[in-house]
Formats: C-alpha cells, sequence, structure tokens
C-alpha cells in the first residue's frame, strides 16, 4: 500500500514541477514580449487541450526522473533486494 503513497507524491510533485515550469516559460515570455498576456490559469482555464497535453507531458517526465532518485523508491524494494544477499 505505501508504493501508492509514494507513486501520489511523486506525481503531486511532478505536477507541481510542470506547472511551476509553465508558468516560469509564460513569465519570461512575456518580460520579453510585454503584449503576450497569456498565463498557466488562462490556459487550463480555457480548456486548451495542448495546454493540458503539455503539462501532462511534462509531469510525466517529472514523474519519470522522480522515479528515478533513491529518496521516492519504495522501502519494500530494499528488502527484498536483503533477502536475496543473506541467501
Amino acid at each position: 500500500m505505501k508504493k501508492y503513497y509514494y507513486a501520489a507524491i511523486k506525481l503531486l510533485i511532478s505536477f507541481i514541477i510542470s506547472g511551476s515550469m509553465i508558468f516560469a516559460g509564460t513569465s519570461l515570455v512575456h518580460y520579453f514580449d510585454p503584449t503576450f498576456t497569456i498565463s498557466l490559469f488562462d490556459l487550463l482555464a480555457q480548456v486548451n487541450l495542448t495546454a493540458w497535453l503539455l503539462l501532462g507531458l511534462m509531469a510525466g517526465i517529472n514523474f519519470a526522473g522522480l522515479s528515478m532518485l533513491p529518496v521516492f523508491s519504495s522501502p519494500s524494494g530494499e528488502k527484498t533486494r536483503k533477502s536475496r544477499k543473506d541467501k
């Protein structure tokens, strides 16, 4: 059951990171082009499929990256690894 908690935490963190990256990108574009007025919230509020797909794609990439970190791996994997070494 703990693996689902780890997966939920990773998914939440990856969506937060993805939203922050899109928000930073739109802010950067607005900095160089003051006529650009769309934000992340406007993109997602318009039910723009491209924006949702971009957010999902970036979240998936971040989720895969977080899965490689040992901090977010489930401790059950370590137990099986130790039990295999003992045999």
